[in-house]
């Protein structure tokens, strides 16, 4: 299961537990930006991980639309907006539903401050639920 105490620990604690061991992962280095960021991505499973330069996690990328299982992390897809609010408080930032020349329809999203770092949520464009979430530390956070 993920959980947003995985943040900052080593990557390999995540690929060596259930049911991430047995998933098909794709490791990648990006030096470009001067910055050494080591990703992870699960081919069909909604999940992806950046990690920092010691291979720690920085962040985790879930995506309902790429199959992530929601038995694996203690917020479900099929909550509203009104439901994620409840369960996290007030947003400390948010954002509208908005449609991008480039990167296209864009749901609405608001970002909550917990103890262990950050957890921004985007929202479906189209309907109710949730398109993606993400779990940052507090020192990566944009």
């Amino acid at each position: 299961m993920i959980v947003i105490d995985d943040l900052g620990r080593p990557i390999s604690k995540l690929l060596q537990s259930e049911p991430f061991k047995s998933w098909q992962v794709e490791r990648w280095i990006d030096d470009d930006l001067g910055k050494r960021v080591i990703e992870y991505a699960f081919a069909g499973r909604g999940l992806e991980v950046r990690c920092d330069a010691k291979d720690e996690i920085a962040s985790i990328f879930l995506s309902s639309s790429d199959g992530w299982n929601d038995s694996l992390f203690d917020i479900p897809f099929s909550l509203t907006r009104a439901e994620v609010v409840s369960r996290l408080g007030t947003p400390e930032k948010s954002g509208k539903q908005h449609r991008d020349p480039i990167l296209g329809d864009m749901g609405a999203w608001d970002r909550f401050r917990v103890p262990q770092g950050v957890i921004h949520i985007q929202y479906r464009f189209d309907g109710p639920g949730i398109s993606k979430i993400t779990l940052m530390r507090s020192d990566v956070v944009p």
